[in-house]
């Protein structure tokens, strides 16, 4: 079997799903999105009604990249250049061949097509699918009114997270990138007229048990309940407290059933959902990321999640 891989050259996660697909005998050429818009891929493509066509793509580290059968994307997207009108300018030019490439390969062939993980890569897309499938998920507004804002929030305590899926952001020029993380609201942040400078997602706090991180691999189940609650600076988001314990646990039926209809509705063969479980013993969906990372979760707990995705893949495939 031989599977194409798009990601990045220093995606630690592909790496280790290659090693064990290498393991089970299935043959991986990596391809990454940045080579190809910064052009260190050269492209040969001939298009002609009155000759064959031909097409040869070939990249710096691993050279000739042939027309794989089956697709396993990881990510597939770049970063624009926007200072430079003239390298904008080449790289959109590049990735019109990149995208041409992949879209060549049927959409059945790939485990998980990059539209689809960007189609569902949004948290408004995943609200509106939980209310119709009537998963309970926090009570939600997205505004940039401050009187709308005001109005949800009183008398009840709220947070607020990104729309977008970026990780860092330029927040402080002195410390550089930093991490963006899903914080309470206070009255300070609702009286601040920064609100208007764009829509921001405002929930209402869920008090809970335990948070829940839980992946589904092709039908496929593993939940993994954090401990978040044990330490104050996680009680809101468990990603800052990297300390925290984790402990493996069997889902129940209803979890199980509301993850399925998630990945049925989406057409997902790979997910990392979070969820809580609230001090009434009922879960809470919060959000889902269609590339989202685990070797976090390996190497706290030594469920080789990465072999579990391989096997996946190779099954996927095989039964084309």
């Amino acid at each position: 079997m031989h599977i194409l891989v798009l990601a990045t050259d220093l995606d630690l996660h592909a790496d280790a799903v290659i090693y064990h697909l290498n393991r089970i005998g299935v043959i991986c050429e990596r391809l990454s999105p940045t080579d190809i818009a910064d052009s260190l891929i050269k492209v040969n493509w001939t298009l002609s009604t009155r000759q064959k066509h031909s097409f040869s793509l070939e990249s710096h580290d691993c050279g000739i990249v042939s027309k794989a059968p089956y697709v396993f994307c990881r990510e597939f997207s770049f970063t624009r250049d926007t200072d430079n009108p003239e390298k904008r300018f080449a790289q959109e030019e590049c990735w019109s061949v990149g995208e041409a490439y992949v879209n060549e390969i049927e959409s059945s062939k790939w485990f998980d097509h990059y539209r689809n993980q960007l189609n569902w890569d949004n948290k408004i897309r995943q609200y509106s699918l939980a209310m119709r499938l009537g998963i309970k998920f926090p009570e939600t507004i997205i505004t940039n009114q401050l009187s709308k804002a005001k109005e949800f929030t009183k008398n009840r305590r709220c947070i607020v997270k990104q729309l977008s899926d970026i990780a860092f952001a330029p927040i402080d020029p002195e410390e550089g990138l930093t991490s963006i993380y899903t914080n309470e609201l206070n009255r300070s942040d609702i009286d601040s007229e920064s609100l208007q400078d764009c829509p921001a997602l405002i929930q209402e706090l869920i008090e809970k048990r335990y948070d829940i991180r839980y992946y589904y691999i092709d039908g496929d189940h593993y939940a993994f309940k954090i401990n978040s609650q044990e330490s104050e600076c996680s009680m809101i988001d468990f990603r800052r407290d990297h300390t925290l314990d984790l402990i493996y646990f069997k889902p129940n039926n209803n979890l199980v059933k509301v993850v399925d209809c998630i990945a049925e509705q989406s057409g997902l063969k790979y997910m990392a959902l979070d969820f809580a479980e609230d001090l009434n013993g009922e879960f809470v969906f919060f959000e889902f990321n269609p590339t989202g990372n685990w070797l976090w979760i390996e190497q706290k707990t030594e469920i080789p999640l990465s072999k579990y995705i391989a096997k996946a893949i190779r099954r996927h495939f095989e039964a084309i």
